[in-house]
């Protein structure tokens, strides 16, 4: 069985996360954990933004490679933004959330790749998932300005507000 490699990341309340009129989120809005990583399965550039169980068990799977278990998520309280970004020479150590922010129309993830030379071998697919709490705002998912990560293929992308999904 392949060794899954996850960095389980804690955010602090004094990460990065700002909200647009330059007050500081509460605990509770910010990210819990993200996981990141230069060595998921997933072979093609795919942003979703997953806000049920069964979307979770096939994103995990598909990721990992195992049927085995996955997180947890309490998709009542939290959703996940899962970023890959395949191919990416041998550069590179996973996804990261350069900022997250909330405006009265959105709530907005920057992110960016953060990098370090990967051990040798063919180029990998770079990572990384993030969980936030569910808002009926739009979701705006985009590469940080501020990462110094030139190849990041993806351009802004708009998930509708969850609710225009039903």
């Amino acid at each position: 069985m392949k060794l899954l490699r996850i960095i389980l990341v804690v955010f602090a309340v004094s990460a990065t996360v700002a909200r647009g009129d330059g007050l500081a989120m509460r605990t509770n809005d910010i990210p819990i954990v993200s996981w990141m990583g230069w060595s998921s399965n997933v072979r093609e550039l795919r942003l979703e933004r997953i806000t049920n169980d069964g979307d979770w068990f096939r994103l995990w799977h598909e990721h990992t490679g195992s049927v085995g278990e996955r997180p947890y998520i309490n998709f009542t309280k939290y959703m996940v933004v899962a970023i890959f970004i395949p191919g990416e020479s041998k550069a590179g150590y996973g996804i990261f959330a350069g900022s997250i922010y909330e405006t009265a129309e959105s709530i907005t993830l920057e992110y960016g790749a953060a990098g370090y030379i990967a051990p040798t071998g063919p180029p990998k697919t770079l990572y990384g998932m993030f969980l936030l709490p569910t808002s009926a705002k739009r979701l705006l998912v985009k590469p940080y300005s501020g990462s110094s990560f030139s190849k990041i293929k993806m351009s802004e992308h708009i998930f509708p507000a969850i609710e225009e999904n039903k």
